[in-house]
């Protein structure tokens, strides 16, 4: 039934009743009080309860429907308003749903990227390959045993190799495998582990790439800036390197603040927060495998449910494995239960909560591993009557007042050759022999 015909007024009756303007307008259909509830009612509730509370009608007229069906459903003092659920209270209903994922920018295979070419004829596009349940598992296994020794993966590297000059992905896995050989002796140098997760992927922007996941001490950052960047260009088929696109990116959380709560609190995030943008290539819709003996599937829990990025296509990559882990973090050293034997903290047969069938995201990516090392530690070292709280303050405080080097300043040279600096002009710092034109 039509909203004119519903209201039964005649333009008199309405006028006497207020329902109308003065200039008339059957248009409006109805008083102010309903306008305004239609208004409320198009509007979709969007504002918070308070509003909604002050915006609904008090009372309704003859003719003033959806005022009145406001009134029936919430109450003319708001009564049956309820306040929106806050994100914290969606994600405790679903613990093991991430309620807010974050979407990437959807990835397109086409042309000579999504098949081989063969005579000119472009055959059947490339599979894409996945990251499976179990591999999964075994990289958050990693992460997570690296926590509970002390570790934490603080820096995020990203290799392209298509600007290096690979396009065969066996090359690519011989050079990646040079890297990591020549990353542990670099460790083994400065005296600290060397530990790292990876996954390849393949865009169809930058080719083949890899994702390096890894721990520096942070009195060797800008060392270890300098040497990955170094390293890798010695690697480069592209002669000269300056016509390249930022082959290499290096991303690492280091806070500078003496609060270390606080600084593992960020170093940690930061880590889950990778980890889980590394493995956005997992395969959508796939159900999650209980690593319990015997393996089931368990019902209503999918994989790509327990990361925060929505799932991306990886690509095809024929690399021999898709992602990885150092040693120190693998099967045999969890067994073990520690990567450093000088380290008195040690966690025999570790198993992390996803292989304990764990799935509640909000412990699975937190700090409870990084707590119980701690928690070890302070307890191993008081017995020994060391306090190991004060070893921590001092450490913060050493590396919070270190200056970080991020560029050399370099003179100028003032007009007329007198050899006065006119002004100090910040150069950035580039590694040695990254730039050079090979030699003919």
């Amino acid at each position: 039934m039509d909203f004119e015909d519903a209201n039964g007024t005649s333009r008199d009756e309405g006028a006497e009743n207020g329902a109308f303007d003065e200039a008339g307008d059957e248009r409006q259909g109805g008083s102010a009080v309903d306008e305004a509830a239609r208004t409320l009612i198009e509007g979709g509730y969007s504002r918070s309860r308070a509003e909604l509370c002050r915006a609904l009608p008090r009372s309704a007229g003859p003719g003033d429907e959806r005022a009145a069906v406001l009134l029936a459903v919430f109450g003319p003092g708001g009564e049956g308003l309820r306040e929106g659920r806050t994100i914290d209270e969606r994600q405790r209903e679903r613990q093991h749903v991430y309620v807010k994922k974050r979407r990437l920018r959807g990835r397109t295979y086409g042309g000579a990227a999504g098949g081989l070419a063969t005579d000119g004829v472009l055959t059947t596009p490339l599979p894409s390959r996945y990251i499976t349940n179990e591999e999964f598992v075994e990289l958050y296994s990693a992460v997570a045993f690296a926590n509970r020794c002390g570790i934490v993966l603080n820096c995020h590297v990203t290799i392209l190799w298509r600007a290096l000059g690979y396009e065969d992905h066996g090359e690519v896995a011989k050079a990646f495998a040079g890297f990591t050989k020549r990353f542990r002796e670099w460790c083994r140098e400065q005296r600290f582990p060397a530990v790292w997760v990876y996954s390849h992927e393949n865009s169809p922007a930058a080719g083949l790439h890899t994702h390096v996941l890894l721990y520096v001490n942070r009195n060797y950052a800008d060392i270890f800036r300098e040497y990955v960047v170094k390293s890798l260009c010695r690697q480069s088929r592209v002669k000269p390197l300056t016509e390249i696109a930022a082959p290499v990116v290096v991303k690492m959380r280091l806070p500078r603040t003496n609060n270390l709560e606080r600084r593992w609190e960020t170093c940690i995030w930061a880590q889950w927060l990778w980890l889980q943008y590394i493995c956005k290539g997992i395969r959508p819709r796939s159900n999650m495998i209980g690593v319990r003996r015997p393996k089931k599937a368990v019902e209503h829990i999918y994989v790509d449910d327990l990361i925060m990025f929505a799932p991306q296509d990886p690509g095809p990559v024929f690399c021999a494995n898709r992602v990885g882990s150092s040693e120190n973090v693998g099967p045999e050293q969890r067994r073990l239960g520690y990567i450093q034997e000088g380290i008195l903290c040690r966690a025999p047969n570790f198993r992390s909560r996803l292989e304990m069938n764990e799935f509640d995201v909000r412990r699975l990516y937190s700090d409870c591993y990084h707590r119980d090392f701690v928690a070890q530690a302070r307890a191993l070292y008081r017995l020994r009557g060391i306090d190991v709280d004060e070893l921590f303050e001092a450490q913060a405080s050493e590396a919070a007042l270190k200056p970080r080097k991020r560029a050399v300043a370099s003179r100028v040279k003032a007009p007329g050759g007198r050899g006065r600096p006119r002004k100090r002009v910040l150069v950035p710092r580039r590694p040695k022999g990254c730039a050079e034109t090979p030699a003919e």
